[in-house]
């Protein structure tokens, strides 16, 4: 915080605010995402149709990889306190 020169009584209020705003755009993307499917849905059932048929081969290939990386970030910042 002191390479960018931010205030030593402003760190926490400086914290805070970045923390909120990555909070904020997660929730906005998933919003969107969600506003983008529904829309989808609505336009054309078939393509969803073809979606759900590959999706369960695709959902569970996504939630090994996603488990994949969350492990190795894991384990490398664990590593950073031992």
């Amino acid at each position: 915080m002191q390479e960018i020169r931010i205030p030593q009584g402003e760190i926490s209020m400086a914290l805070l605010s970045f923390n909120l705003g990555v909070e904020v755009g997660q929730i906005a993307f998933v919003v969107v995402v969600m506003a983008l499917a529904l829309v989808l849905k609505r336009v054309s059932p078939a393509v969803l149709a073809v979606l759900n048929t590959a999706g369960a081969t695709g959902a569970r290939t996504m939630a090994y990889a996603i488990g994949g990386v969350s492990a190795y970030w894991f384990l490398d910042r664990l590593s950073g306190f031992i």
